[in-house]
């Protein structure tokens, strides 16, 4: 493969790859080409974070020691300078792990081998964030993955406990707010917000925040109107997981 900047596939998955193309991640690459996901390829991280700030990209692959700026200042300089909120798989080069200030919740580390279950890990991430027709999502299931694999019980089993708890709680959030009961409002606002986080949906989680430590600067039911329109799309797109993934 001696191109790969300009593999594109029409309405596919786009993955950025940074970093230099050695023989183990040419043939990587290509198992990612034969499965009708387009791929860039830009050696120079640099070069790299202007092509993010211009694009549309769903997943970046990049390489821990890519140049000028290795992989940690790389994600570092994003995550500071730029509103930048795509799934990262770092290729590991070394026995170090990655430390970043980057939200870790979205990066994953592969191997040095890129072996079949690296392959495996990037192609479940490009369905997970491409899953509503190849656009974003309002929720992911990396953090879920990193703890259960492929176990799609356990992705079952959370999707109902994630229902039934948020609705339950939403119920009580809303009688709170009927009473104008500002402790309990904050107090249940901030028990909803970690099942939002474990699914990575940021808005879910800022409008949690919004009620549990800025709440005398917002109208508490027109949030409480957001959290459940919030909670919809992702109990529909739930939905529409689960009968793309029947088990």
């Amino acid at each position: 493969m001696n191109n790969i900047s300009d593999i594109t596939h029409t309405n596919s998955p786009q993955l950025l790859f940074v970093g230099e193309n050695s023989q183990d991640c040419s043939q990587f690459l290509q198992n990612l080409i034969e499965e009708n996901i387009s791929v860039k390829h830009i050696e120079n991280s640099i070069d790299a974070i202007h092509y993010i700030s211009e694009n549309t990209v769903d997943v970046v692959l990049i390489k821990q020691f890519c140049s000028p700026l290795d992989a940690q200042k790389t994600l570092e300089y994003l995550n500071t300078e730029q509103e930048f909120n795509v799934p990262v798989l770092i290729i590991l080069e070394s026995e170090v792990n990655v430390q970043s200030s980057f939200d870790f919740r979205k990066t994953e580390v592969l191997s040095k081998e890129l072996n079949s279950h690296d392959l495996k890990k990037v192609l479940n991430l490009l369905v997970e964030v491409t899953s509503q027709g190849y656009g974003p999502s309002t929720f992911s299931l990396q953090y879920l993955r990193s703890i259960g694999g492929d176990n799609e019980q356990f992705l079952i089993e959370t999707f109902e406990i994630f229902k039934s708890s948020v609705t339950k709680q939403l119920k009580i959030l809303e009688e709170a707010i009927k009473i104008n009961n500002p402790q309990d409002i904050s107090g249940v606002a901030h028990n909803i917000k970690p099942s939002f986080e474990m699914l990575m949906n940021d808005s879910g989680r800022d409008l949690c925040d919004k009620l549990t430590y800025e709440l005398n600067k917002h109208k508490p039911a027109q949030i409480l109107k957001e959290l459940k329109i919030e909670y919809s799309k992702i109990e529909h797109e739930m939905a529409l997981y689960l009968q793309k993934n029947p088990t």
